[in-house]
Formats: C-alpha cells, sequence, structure tokens
C-alpha cells in the first residue's frame, strides 16, 4: 500500500494554481460529468451546490506539497509536505519551520492541542509537548520497516485514548500453502510474513495492548476515531468496526456473478493496490462514508457493520479519478477533495456532487469546526465560504 500512497501523493504534488482567487456566482457554477452508482442515484448537479466564495487566509511556506494540515483554532496550525513541518500562531499570516528530515519521509502528523502531538516518519513516532519546536521518540508497540510497519495513529480525548495500526510478522501456518504474496513476506525470511495489527492505548501511550491481530496478509494504514468506543480501520487485510471493545469485520455484501464486490467502495485488491478504501469519515457514532482508490463512494448507517455504494466519480480525465479526502457537516452537507484538487459538494448526503469552479488546485483539506473549513494549495491557505 506504501507505494500506493506514495504515487497519490505525487499526484497530488504536481497539482499548481491556477489563480489566487475565485469568486462564484449563481451563472458560473462549476460543473462536471459525474457517475452516480447505487439506488436512484444520477448524474446531476444540483444548482444550490455552490461555494460562494474562497477567503485568502495567507501565503504558506515553499512546500513541495502538502502532505498535512490541522489547526487548532483559527490563529494557531501546522502544515506539512514530505520532509519538513512549519507552524502558524497568527492564522497563515506567518510560517516558521519546527521540524525537518532531509532523508526520511513524514507519514502522519497529528496535534490534540497547541502544545502536544505526534509526528509517523517513516515508520517512527516522535512527541512534543511544546508545538512541534522539540521533539522527542515516542513508545511505540509497532517496530519501523523492516521489523515491522507502523503505518497510521489516532488519538482522542487529549491524547489520552490512542491506536497504532500497520503490520507484524508472524509464522505462515503450515496449512497455508501458498503463504503471503512476496512484498508481505519477511525480508529474509521464508517462514514469516506480515499481517494487519491494531494496538490500543488509554494512557497517553505509555502502555500498549493489542487488539487485532489479522489473519489475512498485509498490514492496516486507514483509521478514523471519533472517541474511545468508536473507531474505523481499513487496509488490505480488510476493513473493520470497533464494537463494545472488539474490532468486528465490515460487511461488503459479497460477490456477483462476475466476481465483484457488493460494495465497490469496499473492494480490495491484495498484492495490487490498485483499489482498497482511501479515506473514511463517520459524523457520528452511526453515520460514515468510506471513499476508494477505485473511485466508489460507500455509506453506512449502522456504524459501519454495512455499508451501500452511493456515487462513482468519474472526472472524464484519462486517469482513475477518486475523492482523496472527505467530510460532512450534518447527514446532507459534505465535501470532499479529488486527487487531482478540486473540490466537491454535495447536499444530498453523498448521492449527488457538484464540481466547484474554484480556480486552484488543493493539495489537502481540513475542516476545524463544521462552519469552518480550510484549504491548501501553493497559492496559499484559503477558508471555504
Amino acid at each position: 500500500m506504501r507505494s500506493k500512497v506514495f504515487l497519490v501523493l505525487s499526484l497530488a504534488g504536481v497539482l499548481s494554481a491556477a489563480a489566487l482567487l475565485f469568486c462564484m456566482s449563481s451563472g458560473r457554477s462549476g460543473k462536471s460529468t459525474l457517475h452516480a452508482g447505487g439506488g436512484d442515484s444520477s448524474a446531476q448537479n444540483p444548482d444550490e451546490q455552490r461555494v460562494t466564495s474562497l477567503e485568502p487566509l495567507g501565503d504558506v511556506p515553499d512546500i513541495d506539497f502538502a502532505r498535512g494540515i490541522q489547526f487548532i483554532d483559527e490563529r494557531r496550525g501546522w502544515v506539512s509536505d514530505q520532509h519538513r513541518i512549519w507552524r502558524t500562531l497568527d492564522g497563515a499570516k506567518s510560517w516558521h519551520l519546527i521540524y525537518k528530515s532531509p532523508e526520511d519521509r513524514i507519514w502522519g502528523m497529528q496535534f490534540v492541542s497547541a502544545s502536544n502531538g505526534w509526528i509517523d516518519v517513516l515508520g517512527k513516532m516522535f512527541g512534543t509537548t511544546d508545538g512541534g519546536q522539540t521533539w522527542a521518540p515516542f513508545k511505540q508497540p509497532i517496530s519501523p520497516y523492516p521489523e515491522g510497519d507502523l503505518a497510521n495513529f489516532r488519538f482522542v480525548n487529549d491524547g489520552k485514548t490512542g491506536w497504532i495500526v500497520g503490520g507484524i510478522y508472524r509464522t505462515i501456518p503450515s496449512i497455508d500453502r501458498l503463504g503471503p504474496p512476496p512484498r508481505y513476506s519477511r525480508p529474509g525470511s521464508e517462514d514469516q510474513g506480515r499481517v494487519g495489527v491494531i494496538f490500543f492505548s488509554d494512557d497517553y501511550g505509555k502502555t500498549w495492548e493489542r487488539q487485532l491481530l489479522t489473519r489475512s496478509w498485509g498490514y492496516l494504514w486507514n483509521i478514523f476515531a471519533l472517541d474511545a468506543k468508536h473507531a474505523w480501520v481499513s487496509g488490505i487485510p480488510g476493513e473493520f468496526y470497533l464494537q463494545q471493545g472488539q474490532w468486528r469485520r465490515m460487511h461488503h455484501g459479497g460477490m456477483d456473478e462476475y466476481g465483484n464486490f457488493g460494495v465497490r467502495a469496499l473492494n480490495l485488491v491484495p498484492g495490487g493496490p490498485n483499489e482498497e478504501p482511501a479515506r473514511m469519515f463517520f459524523l457520528n457514532r452511526d453515520e460514515g462514508w468510506i471513499s476508494n482508490f477505485n473511485g466508489h463512494l460507500a455509506k453506512s448507517s449502522d456504524g459501519g457493520r454495512t455499508w451501500n455504494d452511493l456515487f462513482e466519480l468519474d472526472d472524464g480525465s484519462q486517469i482513475m479519478s477518486y475523492f482523496l479526502d472527505i467530510y460532512f457537516r450534518n447527514s446532507n452537507d459534505g465535501w470532499a477533495l479529488s486527487h487531482q484538487g478540486e473540490l466537491y459538494r454535495t447536499t444530498d448526503g453523498g448521492r449527488h456532487w457538484s464540481k466547484l469552479n474554484t480556480g486552484i488546485n488543493a493539495a489537502a483539506m481540513f475542516f476545524l469546526r463544521p462552519d469552518y473549513g480550510l484549504i491548501i494549495a501553493k497559492s496559499g491557505l484559503f477558508r471555504i465560504k
């Protein structure tokens, strides 16, 4: 999966800005040809799905491309590219470089307050208690590659509760005649393969408990968490939801007569990887959406137990189109950022989407709260109005 992630980021990295600002009016809303999947969806772009304007907040550092963006409030935030992290204390009017890794790539970043945060640098975790001015190695339950694969992490409740996901090696069972694909075999070993794993902590990461070890080969990397009781994880070994402290597999609806998954947005191709969930978002413990690299978007109304495809993105380009990030303000009003840097909006829960003619190609999207959304591009940081 790591190669897929790098491909996605490389695509995002070549996105360039077309203009500093584009104000939209009712006669100039962006339109695109989209294919909706499932139910009675049809290719529509309701006129009311428009952005009034993008408010420029400030310039951004000279980034390769934005790998991550997060704000704690309207003034204090961070942005990262593959090797560096910057911090602003004045709402993007000025930025200060606080971390630099010339060789290793930054895979993840999260802050739970203006002081406390973590980063994942090539499978090695570091923590900060001063907003990123200094960093120290963080106790992690998964060793970095090649001993293991710490792929992602997420904390809630001001950092007390958190999960780390990835992969570790286990002995190949004698009944498994084929064994793991070569990419999941342990280097230099013929009897061990990598499987997905989830670790949990409720004491600020001082100790970790293993909650799940998958039977399928691969590793887990995509995680979304609401609180200590509600979280969701996906990767090559499958998709899982947390119920009463136990991780359970999501239901993908079986396969049809052609061998296709019943829910395309949960489609996995081990060893590809070409098709697997790219991003998850849950509005509450029941309602959630999941987008896949294959362009499909699905929704769950029962906490991730079952899913139904809603939509398939086709922007008319010659390469695969998909939503790189998604966010819903409520059950109907949602936003999405495509891998091409285009902003989309829905007002019917994800069944129909409008491409918004913002005039810029965004690299990342972040919502501080439902009424305060941000997109970042080489031309600057913008608030979605």
